[in-house]
């Protein structure tokens, strides 16, 4: 019966624009006031690096804009080569699918000629230079942060997000208060991009479980929509 009612739900949604899910919804007897934010491509880039004064610039390319730029520091300067981690994050509305994303490492105080360029696709790169080496970019992910208000029983609000056919991610958060009371709770969800469908809707599922583990209040949210 659940099934039936997402799937209806996709037909609906598909001559319909999607909803704005920045902006809090009705909900229901269980769930209100339900939002999420706006949809984020993150991915994780590691490496080592060897800077004498321990700073580098990392930029984010689309081929033709700078969409993220920042700074990290990588211990307080060495001639030994130094592991680093960074968090890359771009803004689904930044995002373009028709372009590949490139990821430019830039010393600090160095000439741009000394960056080194790698493309943000999963996987070992082969490129270094004096500077840096062995970076890798992890598997990247699609990242929702869901917030709310529950008035569930012992403040346990369950979830999955689904796209019809499939659950891509289910888990369950707490709420700071339970029934009779509603509590708030934030929830951050994050998808592989590589299970993600190439066409549909991605809804989130919030529900609480009766004693023998059925679903119960179900709230339904459509949280995205493919393709970007």
């Amino acid at each position: 019966m659940k099934k039936g009612w997402i799937m209806l739900l996709m037909v609906v949604l598909g001559v319909m624009p999607l909803a704005t899910v920045e902006a809090g919804d009705s909900g229901n007897e269980a769930f209100r006031d339900v939002g999420v934010s706006e949809p984020r491509l993150e991915m994780r880039v590691s490496g080592k690096a060897k800077l004498p004064d321990g700073m580098f610039e990392y930029r984010v390319s689309d081929g033709y804009d700078y969409l993220v730029r920042g700074r990290t520091r990588v211990g307080n300067g060495s001639s030994e080569w130094k592991p680093f981690v960074q968090w890359i994050s771009v803004a689904k509305e930044q995002v373009n699918p028709h372009r590949t994303l490139t990821l430019e490492l830039v010393p600090m105080d160095h000439e741009e000629t000394d960056s080194l360029v790698v493309d943000l696709k999963k996987g070992e790169k082969s490129g270094s230079n004096p500077w840096f080496r062995d970076i890798r970019v992890s598997e990247p992910v699609i990242h929702y942060e869901v917030t709310g208000e529950a008035r569930v029983s012992e403040g346990t609000v369950h979830y999955t997000v689904e796209d019809g056919h499939d659950i891509l991610a289910e888990g369950s958060v707490t709420a700071s208060a339970g029934t009779p009371e509603w509590g708030s709770f934030t929830e951050d969800i994050r998808i592989p991009q590589n299970r993600l469908p190439a066409n549909g809707t991605l809804i989130l599922v919030l529900f609480e479980k009766d004693d023998d583990g059925s679903h119960k209040n179900s709230h339904y949210l459509p949280i995205d929509r493919f393709p970007w």
